[in-house]
Protein backbone atom coordinates (compact mmCIF):
# COMPACT_ATOMS: atom_id res chain seq x y z
CA UNK A 1 0.00 0.00 0.00
CA UNK A 2 0.84 3.71 0.38
CA UNK A 3 2.23 3.55 3.51
CA UNK A 4 5.19 0.79 2.94
CA UNK A 5 5.58 2.52 -0.22
CA UNK A 6 6.51 5.62 1.45
CA UNK A 7 8.75 3.76 4.14
CA UNK A 8 10.38 1.54 1.77
CA UNK A 9 10.89 5.07 -0.40
CA UNK A 10 12.57 6.59 3.04
CA UNK A 11 14.91 3.52 2.82
CA UNK A 12 16.25 3.53 -0.12
CA UNK A 13 16.77 7.53 0.59
CA UNK A 14 18.82 6.53 3.50
CA UNK A 15 20.57 3.74 1.34
CA UNK A 16 21.31 6.41 -0.85
CA UNK A 17 22.86 8.95 1.67
CA UNK A 18 25.14 6.48 2.43
CA UNK A 19 26.61 5.68 -0.61
CA UNK A 20 25.90 9.18 -2.57
CA UNK A 21 28.87 11.70 -3.43
CA UNK A 22 29.51 13.82 -0.34
CA UNK A 23 28.18 16.94 -1.82
CA UNK A 24 24.58 14.86 -2.46
CA UNK A 25 24.17 13.46 0.81
CA UNK A 26 22.41 15.61 2.91
CA UNK A 27 19.73 16.04 -0.06
CA UNK A 28 19.40 12.54 0.16
CA UNK A 29 18.69 12.36 3.83
CA UNK A 30 16.22 15.53 3.26
CA UNK A 31 14.43 13.26 0.57
CA UNK A 32 14.36 10.00 3.00
CA UNK A 33 13.26 12.78 5.46
CA UNK A 34 10.04 13.70 3.67
CA UNK A 35 9.56 10.33 2.28
CA UNK A 36 9.16 9.68 6.59
CA UNK A 37 6.95 12.77 6.47
CA UNK A 38 4.30 11.41 3.81
CA UNK A 39 4.20 8.09 5.44
CA UNK A 40 3.25 9.98 9.24
CA UNK A 41 0.70 11.80 7.40
CA UNK A 42 -0.78 8.43 5.58
CA UNK A 43 -0.83 6.80 9.19
CA UNK A 44 -2.38 9.17 10.88
CA UNK A 45 -5.01 9.73 8.18
CA UNK A 46 -5.58 6.23 8.42
CA UNK A 47 -6.00 6.16 12.26
CA UNK A 48 -8.25 9.13 12.24
CA UNK A 49 -10.74 7.29 9.25
CA UNK A 50 -10.43 3.95 10.96
CA UNK A 51 -9.05 3.88 14.61
CA UNK A 52 -6.83 1.51 13.17
CA UNK A 53 -2.96 2.23 14.15
CA UNK A 54 -0.33 0.97 11.71
CA UNK A 55 3.02 0.64 13.26
CA UNK A 56 6.10 0.40 10.20
CA UNK A 57 7.95 -2.45 10.29
CA UNK A 58 11.53 -2.44 11.12
CA UNK A 59 13.25 -3.49 7.63
CA UNK A 60 17.20 -3.46 7.05
CA UNK A 61 18.65 -0.31 4.41
CA UNK A 62 18.52 -2.33 1.08
CA UNK A 63 22.39 -2.34 0.08
CA UNK A 64 23.06 0.18 -2.75
CA UNK A 65 26.86 -0.27 -3.95
CA UNK A 66 28.29 3.23 -5.07
CA UNK A 67 28.31 2.03 -9.10
CA UNK A 68 24.53 2.13 -8.93
CA UNK A 69 24.15 5.96 -7.35
CA UNK A 70 23.50 7.74 -10.28
CA UNK A 71 21.25 4.84 -12.00
CA UNK A 72 18.87 4.58 -9.12
CA UNK A 73 18.51 8.11 -8.35
CA UNK A 74 17.60 8.54 -12.09
CA UNK A 75 15.07 5.82 -11.54
CA UNK A 76 13.51 7.43 -8.31
CA UNK A 77 13.02 10.21 -10.12
CA UNK A 78 11.60 8.98 -12.67
CA UNK A 79 9.18 6.94 -10.48
CA UNK A 80 8.50 10.44 -7.83
CA UNK A 81 7.59 12.25 -11.67
CA UNK A 82 5.23 9.01 -12.59
CA UNK A 83 3.91 8.83 -9.03
CA UNK A 84 2.67 12.88 -8.87
CA UNK A 85 1.19 12.57 -12.45
CA UNK A 86 -0.98 9.43 -11.04
CA UNK A 87 -1.78 10.91 -8.24
CA UNK A 88 -2.66 13.78 -9.45
CA UNK A 89 -5.27 11.51 -12.37
CA UNK A 90 -7.22 10.14 -9.62
CA UNK A 91 -8.01 13.41 -7.75
CA UNK A 92 -11.06 15.20 -9.01
CA UNK A 93 -11.09 19.04 -10.54
CA UNK A 94 -11.61 21.29 -7.78
CA UNK A 95 -14.83 23.62 -7.98
CA UNK A 96 -14.26 27.26 -8.73
CA UNK A 97 -14.29 28.36 -5.58
CA UNK A 98 -11.69 25.94 -4.14
CA UNK A 99 -9.40 27.36 -6.86
CA UNK A 100 -8.86 30.91 -5.62
CA UNK A 101 -7.69 29.56 -2.49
Amino acid sequence: GYIADELAERRLYLALAQRAPVWARQTMRELAEDEGDHARQLMTARYLITGQCRQPEALPLELVSAGDWCALLRQRYHSEVCGGMNYARRIPPRTTALRSC
